[in-house]
C-alpha cells in the first residue's frame, strides 16, 4: 500500500482527493481525520517523517522535570494551535469531505504535565475554533454543513486527565465523539 500511495503522490495525485472521490461515487461520506499531536518525532529516531514546523520548533515540545522530550507539541502555545487548526482548513476547504474528525487520541498529553488541568478551557475554545471554521467553510464548497468530531479517550476521565478534554462542554460544537482505545480498536468500551 505504501508502495502505490508514494506513487500516486509522485504522480501529482492527491490521496485525500482521490479517496472522496471514490468514497461518494459509493454514496459513502467522507471524515478526514488527523492526528492532534504525533510523539513519533520527539526523538530524533524518527525526525525523517517530522514536519518542517514541527522540527522548527522543538523548544515546543512537551517536556518532562529534566527537559526531556515526552510527548509532541505543547497546545498551550498559540502558534501549535494555529498550525493544526490550518491544516483542518485546508482538508475543510479544499477538499470534498464530509466531516473531520480530529484525533486527540494521538498524542495526549497536549500540555506540559504540570499544566495540563488549567489548560482545559484552552482546548475547548480550540474544538469551538475548528467549528467556526467548518461553519464558514461548508457555504464556500456548496455544503449546508460539515460535520465535526473528535475522537478521545474512553472515559470522561481519561479525557479530562490526559487530554485536557472537558466532554460535556464540547457537546454543542461537536456532531459526533468517538470514543476509542489508544492505536487498536477496543470493542469492549463501556459507552
Amino acid at each position: 500500500m505504501a508502495d502505490n500511495l508514494q506513487r500516486l503522490i509522485e504522480s501529482g495525485g492527491e490521496p485525500l482527493k482521490v479517496l472522496a472521490e471514490r468514497c461518494h461515487q459509493h454514496g459513502i461520506p467522507v471524515a478526514a481525520t488527523i492526528r492532534m499531536n504525533d510523539a513519533h518525532h520527539s526523538s530524533y529516531e524518527f525526525a525523517y517523517v517530522a514536519s518542517k514546523f514541527f522540527l522548527e520548533h522543538r523548544d515546543w515540545l512537551i517536556r518532562d522535570e529534566s527537559g526531556t522530550p515526552i510527548g509532541g507539541m505543547d497546545f498551550a502555545i498559540h502558534e501549535v494551535r494555529a498550525h493544526r487548526l490550518a491544516i483542518l482548513r485546508e482538508q475543510a476547504e479544499n477538499y470534498e469531505i464530509d466531516a473531520l474528525d480530529p484525533d486527540f487520541m494521538r498524542w495526549p498529553p497536549f500540555f506540559q504535565p504540570q499544566r495540563s488541568l488549567e489548560n482545559t478551557s484552552a482546548l475547548t475554545r480550540y474544538v469551538c475554533e475548528v467549528r467556526e471554521m467548518l461553519d464558514y467553510a461548508a457555504p464556500k464548497r456548496g455544503c449546508k454543513r460539515l460535520y465535526s468530531g473528535v475522537r478521545v479517550q474512553a472515559t470522561l476521565e481519561e479525557c479530562r486527565d490526559n487530554n485536557a478534554l472537558d466532554i460535556p462542554s464540547l457537546t454543542k460544537p461537536v456532531d459526533f465523539v468517538c470514543p476509542s482505545d489508544f492505536i487498536r480498536p477496543d470493542y469492549n468500551i463501556p459507552v
